[in-house]
């Protein structure tokens, strides 16, 4: 009888390649995850700040001309912009806008809300 001690280079190779696909797919998840992650703290900054703009739009006087002032600070490598649109009905001149907040992130748009402003 021959017994063998000790492994083969064979079953050696079989068995790093194995671990190198399960390692290969754990990897692969976990950036996944960490990619996820980053997408959802952007919405989650965007969100905050679009909500934090609205709510100071809605402290602030009408605008006739519908410019509104930003808040202040904005984080790095965020931009908003307001755009205060005259939608008034033809007998009520100046009484009504549709104001749309943009959030953006390195030049390309993170969200966008908008809301109405009434003069009263």
């Amino acid at each position: 009888m021959n017994r063998q001690k000790g492994t083969t280079i064979l079953e050696v190779l079989v068995a790093l390649g194995l671990l190198g696909m399960i390692a290969g797919a754990f990897l692969t998840a976990i950036s996944s995850d960490l990619c996820r992650a980053g997408l959802v703290d952007q919405r989650f900054t965007a969100e905050n700040l679009a909500r934090t703009q609205v709510e100071y739009i809605k402290s602030l006087p009408y605008d006739d001309a519908g410019y509104y002032p930003l808040i202040d600070p904005i984080p790095p490598y965020y931009e908003i912009t307001v755009d205060g649109i005259d939608v008034s009905p033809p007998d009520y001149l100046n009484s009504l806008q549709k104001v749309i907040v943009t959030v953006l992130r390195n030049d390309g748009a993170v969200l966008t809300v908008a809301n109405y402003k009434a003069n009263r």
